[in-house]
């Protein structure tokens, strides 16, 4: 959260950034946005399911999905903190996500 508002209008993250703006079309730089989001995606699975099986996280939902669900909502703030960078917006999203999570 820290790095969204301070970053806010500035920079925002370079996968989102370059699916925005069509970057993707370039087949070298959609691999590359592809790979990264993937490893993203792998590393979410995996501590989501350490905190599954460790009884931190309900075992309910799948690993997978909630890691999906975690990244889109990491870009999602992202976007949001580009337009709007308010602690209270962006922290009541956040603590939203979060209760997603059980």
């Amino acid at each position: 959260m820290e790095t969204i508002l301070r970053d806010g209008r500035e920079q925002s993250c370079l996968i989102v950034g370059a699916a925005a703006e069509g970057l993707c079309r370039d087949p070298e730089v959609a691999a590359r946005v592809e790979a990264t989001t993937s490893s993203l995606e792998d590393a979410l699975t995996e501590m989501i399911a350490a905190a599954q099986t460790g009884g931190e996280l309900s075992d309910a939902r799948d690993a997978r999905g909630l890691a999906r669900f975690v990244m889109t909502t990491m870009h999602g703030l992202r976007v949001m903190g580009a337009i709007n960078p308010d602690r209270r917006y962006l922290m009541s999203v956040a603590e939203a996500a979060l209760c997603g999570l059980n």
